[in-house]
């Protein structure tokens, strides 16, 4: 069984932040390793949005990361 992936969403369902549940763990935690979570999102367990949506907004993440710092 592979891990959670939680969208949390607003009212017109864009994803705000993804929550990840590993298989073992107690509690979700929020993502923070945005490039490992995104290859998890092939064997994850998707709640709250599609996986398009969440491939959408990780890739969001990963532009913002990668872009350099003034």
């Amino acid at each position: 069984m592979g891990p959670e992936l939680i969208a949390e969403t607003d009212d017109t369902g864009r994803v705000l932040w993804v929550w990840i549940m590993e298989p073992g763990a107690r509690r979700p935690r929020p993502v923070q390793d945005f490039a490992a979570a995104r290859q998890v999102l092939t064997r994850a367990n998707c709640h709250g949005a599609s996986v398009a949506y969440l491939e959408q907004w990780f890739a969001e993440r990963g532009e913002v990361e990668a872009a350099p710092h003034h």
